[in-house]
């Protein structure tokens, strides 16, 4: 790039100064001649003068602007030369103002220069946004007034398919419609690249062929798509809507599977992954995620995090919401007033194994757009229920393990878009569900599985452990929840697998130590579940400060250093605010502990999700000192490099060695740094997220 064409990219930055300056001068001018006094011609002079100026400066950027390309040329020009107008006019206003008193011509070439202006603006917008930009979201009555046809339904993202669809047509071109096209399209073609229809997507753009059929590694759309959302050649860009993993799948299906455009879904090999995909688009849906909701902003979404309420987006720049409060026992009975300033974009409230009673959710009803609701194991009652009776577009509600009884169920009768009901171990009777089912006619209704019915069919589930706290200070009591009666549960505290010879369960266990707990469930003529597990890590100290060797990247900083040792996991999403991202970087973490205390383990959590380019570290060195000057190394520990992506995940490195007595504690942690070769992008830089360290 050169250097003006460089400069040519401040064109967007400036052009509202002229706008700005010449506006109010005229609008002075105005309030100057109807107020017949002339005490405000040295302002409007001085206005004239920097809007004539910023005016030139904007118009010469935009012509270098223009050489990048990727433009529709006819609005290119419009917009050009109302640009160069708009400078020479303010020139000639000014001028005008200047040398003369009253000159006649004065007022009418300055309202000519403020409409020539104005236009300009409007063809810019276009030349940016579309021509169409204004209105696509006009009110059909006044498109009606316009003479314009009333506005279309919005793109379907992923369309309703069978057999017979075209793979490019009816699967694949509908994302590039919904995703893409606002930046390529016959008017605004960035990169040279057109998307609208299928002759663009096979011409390919100014860097080349798409994609390359039978080679999704290769292809320069899939990378492009699974470049870090801060990279300048991810795409869609940050702040544009962005694909879903199910999009991404499609996208890689059909280039490995392309040989023409006129290939059928029957045509072609369809995985599992993508089976289920195309089950999802039978059912519409919910029209929750087609309103035009505002975004909370981050500063409310931070103010609650701060106050312990787990909070993230559904999807980035998504204003919907999701708040995880399950497991909490210490929820206040107005603990849904805090939620109230964000509760247009909640759809997601999990209340599950917390101490949530119907008192406490008689406020339900000012969430207007909850989609999923989840109310398990908790202490509702058939009139809590009552308060659902608004949620309009609650699709999905998880009443496993309540007092639920059939007259609640009346409740839920005019719930238009309930879909999956969750009853089992509820006080619900089979008369009762067929009743709600007559009512809402597809309503899937899971009451759950007992001996009688099912015998060994399906193997046994394993027991659900159930704990207030996976971090804590000195013990902390597990429950291994049973999910059918007669079953018997055994459970490890080593981290070996345990089996019928390891210690059986009856009560409550009472853990003091960093464990992980191992457990599974038998009974006779079942089929044995399979091992459950959690990481229970005791933190006795909690450190008084902490310092690191290099910042967190501005994009992933949480609350600074000082999150490490907060006692606040981060969940598998990376943005949800409670992560430190380091971009190709080692880390190093001192932790001053107030004063010495015996030591001999320390633990790293980290996240690893491959897609984002976030990686597990490789390796883990602890040190120990009494005066931050003279350090002693007590462990190093080295970790296997990922081999093949999966899904997000979250793991604990504990690391252990012989018991210090120490002030201060070094951490250094080892980033993979660069992605692997296995990787779609192998080589380039990667990153290492963290979110506590702690200390026993």
């Amino acid at each position: 790039m050169s250097w003006l064409e460089f400069l040519g990219r401040f064109h967007p930055v400036l052009l509202h100064l002229p706008i700005g300056l010449l506006i109010g001068a005229f609008g002075l001018e105005l309030i100057q001649r109807k107020s017949r006094s002339a005490g405000m011609n040295a302002a409007i002079q001085s206005l004239l003068f920097w809007g004539m100026v910023t005016a030139i400066v904007t118009a010469l950027l935009g012509f270098f602007l223009q050489w990048e390309g990727g433009y529709e040329e006819r609005l290119l020009n419009i917009h050009k030369y109302l640009g160069i107008s708009t400078a020479v006019l303010s020139v000639v206003v000014y001028l005008l103002k200047k040398t003369t008193t009253d000159h006649r011509a004065y007022l009418p070439v300055f309202g000519l220069t403020t409409t020539v202006m104005l236009l300009a603006g409007h063809f810019g917008g276009s030349l940016t946004h579309g021509s169409s930009y204004l209105s696509d979201q006009m009110p059909n009555g006044l498109r009606s007034l316009l003479g314009l046809p009333p506005k279309s339904a919005p793109v379907e993202e992923i369309t309703s398919v069978d057999a017979s669809s075209l793979v490019f047509q009816d699967v694949i071109q509908p994302i590039f419609r919904s995703k893409c096209t606002s930046c390529h399209n016959p008017e605004k073609a960035k990169g040279e690249l057109l998307l609208h229809n299928q002759e663009g997507v096979e011409k390919g753009g100014k860097d080349g062929a798409l994609f390359i059929a039978g080679d999704v590694e290769n292809s320069l759309l899939i990378k492009r798509i699974l470049l870090p959302l801060d990279n300048e050649d991810h795409m869609p860009p940050e702040g544009k809507k962005q694909l879903t993993e199910d999009e991404v799948a499609l996208m890689e299906w059909w280039i490995n599977n392309h040989r023409s455009y006129e290939d059928r879904i029957q045509d072609v090999s369809v995985p599992d992954n993508i089976q289920a995909v195309f089950a999802k688009s039978v059912k519409p849906e919910n029209p929750v995620f087609r309103l035009d909701l505002k975004d909370p902003g981050e500063k409310k979404l931070t103010s609650l995090r701060n106050e312990g309420v787990k909070v993230m987006r559904l999807a980035a720049e998504n204003p919907l919401l999701e708040i995880n409060m399950s497991y909490r026992q210490d929820l206040e009975p107005d603990f849904l007033k805090k939620l109230f300033p964000i509760a247009d974009q909640i759809a997601y409230l999990n209340l599950s194994k917390s101490n949530v009673t119907d008192d406490m959710i008689r406020d339900l009803g000012r969430f207007p757009h909850l989609v999923r609701l989840y109310l398990d194991n908790t202490s509702i009652t058939d009139a809590g229920l009552e308060s659902l009776k608004g949620l309009e577009y609650l699709q999905y509600l998880n009443l496993y393990g309540t007092g639920i009884t059939d007259a609640g169920l009346t409740h839920l009768e005019s719930l238009p878009h309930l879909e999956e009901l969750y009853l089992w171990q509820s006080q619900v009777s089979d008369a009762g569900v067929e009743a709600l089912q007559a009512k809402i006619p597809g309503l899937e209704v899971n009451t759950g599985i007992t001996g009688n019915n099912l015998g060994g069919v399906i193997p046994l589930q394993a027991p659900v452990i159930q704990v207030d706290e996976t971090l804590f200070t000195d013990s902390v009591q597990v429950q291994l929840i049973l999910n059918v009666d007669g079953i018997r549960v055994y459970y490890t505290l080593d981290g070996s697998d345990p089996d019928t010879t390891s210690n059986l369960y009856s009560k409550p266990v009472t853990i003091k130590r960093t464990t992980e707990i191992r457990t599974f469930a038998t009974k006779p003529g079942w089929q044995s579940s399979p091992v459950g597990s959690k990481q229970l890590i005791r933190s006795k100290y909690r450190p008084q400060d902490v310092t690191l060797n290099v910042p967190p990247n501005p994009k992933y900083q949480a609350s600074g250093p000082s999150t490490l040792i907060d006692f606040n996991k981060g969940s598998n999403q990376f943005g949800d605010g409670q992560w430190l991202g380091f971009e190709k970087q080692d880390v190093t973490a001192t932790l001053d502990m107030g004063s010495a205390v015996p030591l001999s383990h320390v633990t790293i959590s980290c996240l690893e999700n491959a897609s984002s380019w976030i990686f597990f570290p490789r390796g883990i060195q602890v040190e120990v000192s009494s005066d931050a000057r003279n350090w002693k190394n007590v462990v190093r520990e080295s970790y296997p490099e990922a081999t093949e992506a999966a899904s997000p995940a979250l793991k604990n490195f504990l690391v252990t060695f012989p018991e210090q007595n120490a002030r201060y504690v070094r951490v250094k942690i080892t980033g993979q740094k660069t992605n692997p070769r296995w990787h779609p992008n192998p080589g380039e830089p990667c990153w290492l997220f963290m979110d506590e360290i702690l200390v026993d």
